[in-house]
């Protein structure tokens, strides 16, 4: 990184602020060195403004830190619309691009597999932030049927909140058909994949027979795992079963 010095009358040594004209760099770069205040000071105003400008390029990386920046509201006032559009223009970027990896990757026998494996778990990632907005309509028009689709376009990717949420739309039949057995096969994905909400969920898919056959002791396993990792309604309904009993000490 190059940093300019300019000896002032004084004789003391003065840093620059960082340009592209002073360092014949990207934007990206100049961002970098804002946000993370190396060479210069810290500042997430102008880092934004250079983040900004790096978009413009298209990248679908950078797309996604703007949406981040308008959703947590970092050097500009938050924005959840432009934090959408944003999120929005990085899925599809990014999707068109897994794509591309996974032909040149067939091709070249596992040419930048690496590459690959990071835009896929970033695709599923997006789509499941695009799902939560399309869900919730916020700054955006509600739309459960949009919301089901990234969910599952994040969920077939092995995104275990996607894979949880889609089972919830499943069994409550928004946005889609019901169908508790697609519920019960989501919900235990995500328990696959360390989810410790949806063994809440599957344990209730157990005990109340959603989707596969009432077994109390596996609904008392789950719920158990998920309120030792913490998560509170498993706890609450945790002690709720004992209270009621529907479920034991052994």
């Amino acid at each position: 990184m190059v940093i300019l010095i300019k000896i002032v009358s004084n004789l003391q040594a003065q840093v620059y602020i960082p340009t592209i004209a002073t360092i014949g760099t990207t934007p990206y770069d100049v961002w970098l060195l804002y946000e993370n205040g190396k060479g210069t000071k810290k500042d997430l105003e102008k880092a934004f403004y250079w983040l900004s400008e790096s978009a413009k390029n298209g990248n679908e990386f950078v797309q996604f830190d703007l949406g981040e920046y308008y959703q947590l509201g970092i050097g500009v006032e938050k924005d959840e619309a432009k934090a959408f559009e944003y999120y929005k223009k990085s899925n599809e970027n990014l999707y068109n691009k897994v794509l591309a990896l996974l032909y040149q990757n067939d091709k070249d026998t596992g040419k930048d597999l690496k590459k690959t494996i990071y835009c896929y778990n970033k695709v599923a990632e997006i789509a499941y932030l695009l799902g939560v907005w399309y869900q919730s309509g916020i700054e955006i028009e509600k739309d459960e049927v949009k919301a089901f689709e990234y969910y599952k376009q994040s969920a077939e990717k092995g995104y275990n909140k996607a894979q949880k949420n889609l089972a919830s739309l499943y069994e409550n039949g928004e946005g889609t058909k019901k169908d508790l057995d697609k519920a019960f096969y989501w919900y235990n994905k995500a328990v696959e994949n360390e989810y410790e909400e949806a063994q809440c969920n599957l344990g209730g898919c157990y005990l109340f027979g959603r989707g596969v056959e009432k077994d109390k002791d596996k609904a008392f396993e789950y719920y158990k795992q998920s309120a030792e990792k913490g998560y509170i309604k498993a706890q609450n309904d945790l002690g709720y079963l004992y209270v009621k009993g529907e479920i034991w000490i052994v």
